[in-house]
């Protein structure tokens, strides 16, 4: 291991490098911390407003329509962050004023979803938060090239959006989850391979699929973890191998879908990501540790 990252107060439900390599990004119900990565000094911290347990004190610097932080990411010119999570809308951040941008909205709940849930007691006069429900945005993943973006989570579905010059970002496709409303996914991501040909997703029932993105065909359906969920998926650079994390660390080979490699962790992997050179990767354990691993040829 190569560093230990620490400060956040709750477990930590999201982590990413930028494309360009300067900043390391993590979330969860506290808020997101932002690492200079290589002098590993914060850069930018947001605190969120999670629960009703946290209504206490001191409401300066707060913000009240986030909710808990399932999911990051930054834009392919790593000029921006994008956030999702429990209030359904995917918020946007200007990674050098960090100024919040226009939310994207779009994530509907399902049928059996339970009711938003109410605004807790003793918020200051004129401050009104998000609506949270169980329809949480779990992964955000954008391809290295083109305008579009994935994401989806416990909302049963994954979606795609494409930019428009005067509308913002936009669905232009959407794929119904295979799990039925009553089995809401615990934990969803999804990653591009580096030419954006190739879609790999986490699916809480124990699965992964791997999907030609031009074609809409699952390629292969693996059956990663047949006693508990996977959390996260990561390509290699080359993008022929796979990386896969709940209760341990698993890689796969993307052509023939068979496992190459496993390892086990100190505490459950909720996400896992790579540096832009592929030496490294980001898995933030369940824990609240970001642990950071060098990455080797039998890997």
């Amino acid at each position: 291991m190569v560093k230990t990252l620490r400060g956040h107060e709750s477990e930590r439900g999201a982590v990413c490098f930028s494309p360009n390599g300067r900043l390391l990004a993590a979330g969860g119900y506290s808020g997101i911390r932002v690492w200079k990565v290589g002098r590993w000094q914060v850069a930018q911290e947001i605190k969120l407003l999670a629960d009703e347990d946290e209504v206490t004190g001191d409401f300066e610097d707060l913000d009240f329509d986030l909710g808990a932080i399932e999911a990051l990411q930054f834009s392919p010119d790593s000029r921006r962050l994008y956030g999702g999570g429990d209030s359904r809308k995917i918020h946007v951040w200007d990674t050098k004023s960090w100024r919040k941008q226009e939310p994207v909205i779009g994530h509907e709940p399902m049928q059996n979803d339970p009711q938003p849930m109410a605004p807790p007691e003793g918020l200051p006069p004129g401050v009104e938060i998000g609506d949270f429900a169980t329809c949480e945005v779990q992964f955000i993943q954008f391809p290295k090239k083109g305008r579009v973006f994935a994401s989806g989570g416990r909302t049963h579905a994954l979606r795609l959006w494409r930019w428009h010059k005067k509308k913002g970002w936009l669905t232009f496709k959407k794929f119904a989850e295979k799990a039925a409303p009553a089995l809401p996914t615990e934990r969803m991501d999804a990653r591009f391979s580096a030419d954006g040909t190739l879609l790999a997703s986490a699916i809480g029932t124990g699965h992964i699929e791997i999907v030609d993105v031009k074609k809409g065909k699952v390629l292969h359906d693996i059956a990663a973890n047949k006693s508990t969920f996977v959390t996260s998926v990561e390509f290699a650079p080359d993008g022929k191998s796979l990386y896969a994390t709940g209760q341990g660390l698993k890689t796969w080979d993307v052509s023939t879908g068979e496992l190459r490699a496993s390892m086990s962790l100190p505490s459950t992997g909720r996400v896992v990501r790579r540096s832009r050179d592929g030496k490294h990767l980001a898995i933030a354990c369940e824990d609240r540790v970001v642990r950071i691993y060098a990455v080797t040829s039998e890997d």
